[in-house]
């Protein structure tokens, strides 16, 4: 498919292929704990604490792997294991006893008993209890959002916008894609607002096509006006409006269409790194849209994902980074 005479579309997820994701699970650690009442004494502290949750326990994983895609869904699902008495206590206790691993512990035996199955027809965030639209998910994306972008003092100071580290690497590899002639945009869980201000903010709008970047807020949008949901990956529709335009998915989701409309479509490439992107890959492919997968292992993914992705007949590689995924794209154009 990369082969093809015509040059292919790049869509991108953001984070974890080139945004680095660790500030946003910072923000959904804070927005959670601040949510539960639980103060945490100091920066020494926090350190201490990110460290356990987010780089040894890695509670990132009970979500993401779970195609729970959005960094609100981890925000959500810590936010809710902390209401649970038991959990909430239990936290309490090991930070107050400086035993930060076990604090982590703690949380992630809180979040991982909340998974059941998701309810039929809502987002992959209902296996956890979770209802996308209820006023406690409005209230931890707005705890999130205050965090990160109007600097709600709780004590932790972290960066607020990140390229996936090495950044020069990062760069670097959209540079050559760009530089190649190829048209690179993104697909992604976030918000708009919280794409587009990285996306400037890091120098990247002149490599990015942002106007047919597809969004959460496109999935809203189409929830509302066709009445149907989950719209949101690891459905198709995600990746066939950063293709064929929001008005043609939303068109092909109206009438439940079993076929794109693809005629005149060149390849695409979607680099992604989370269970959702590949199954979202796969839906739109099953449709007929001419997509290849490459898979950035950063470690999210269960092993049993990462084999049904390696053995998918759409997959064009597993690679460690952003830097190797362009490597196989641009090997193949020539």
């Amino acid at each position: 498919m990369i082969g093809a005479p015509s040059q292919p579309l790049i869509v991108l997820d953001a984070d974890g292929v080139f945004m680095n994701e660790m500030t946003y699970w910072r923000t959904a650690l804070a927005a959670a704990l601040t949510l539960a009442d639980i103060t945490v004494p100091d920066a020494a502290t926090w350190h201490r604490l990110d460290q356990a949750c987010l780089h040894t326990a890695r509670l990132q994983r009970i979500t993401k792997s779970r195609a729970c895609n959005s960094n609100w869904d981890l925000a959500a699902v810590m936010a809710e294991a902390l209401t649970r008495d038991d959990t909430r206590r239990d936290v309490i206790r090991q930070l107050s006893a400086g035993n930060e691993d076990q604090a982590a512990a703690q949380l992630a035996q809180g979040m991982e008993r909340l998974w059941t199955s998701p309810v039929p027809g809502q987002p992959p965030l209902s296996g956890f209890g979770i209802d996308r639209d209820g006023p406690r998910f409005h209230e931890v994306r707005q705890r999130f959002e205050d965090i990160l972008y109007h600097r709600l003092d709780v004590g932790w100071s972290f960066p607020r916008h990140e390229l996936l580290p090495p950044a020069e690497v990062t760069r670097g590899a959209l540079a050559r894609l760009h530089e190649a002639g190829l048209t690179l945009t993104v697909c992604t869980s976030r918000g708009r607002d919280e794409t587009q201000q990285p996306i400037r903010t890091l120098g990247l709008a002149g490599w990015l096509n942002t106007a047919r970047m597809a969004t959460y807020d496109d999935v809203q949008r189409a929830q509302d006006a066709t009445g149907c949901k989950p719209l949101g990956k690891p459905h198709w529709f995600p990746l066939t409006s950063a293709v064929l335009g929001y008005d043609t998915a939303e068109r092909a989701v109206r009438s439940n269409a079993r076929t794109l409309p693809v005629n005149g479509c060149g390849p695409v490439v979607f680099v992604g790194d989370a269970s959702a992107d590949f199954e979202c890959a796969l839906a739109a492919h099953d449709r007929g849209l001419p997509v290849t997968y490459i898979h950035i292992d950063s470690g999210i993914s269960r092993p049993e994902t990462l084999a049904a992705i390696r053995d998918s007949s759409i997959t064009a590689a597993l690679v460690p980074d952003l830097s190797a995924a362009a490597d196989v794209i641009l090997e193949r154009q020539t």
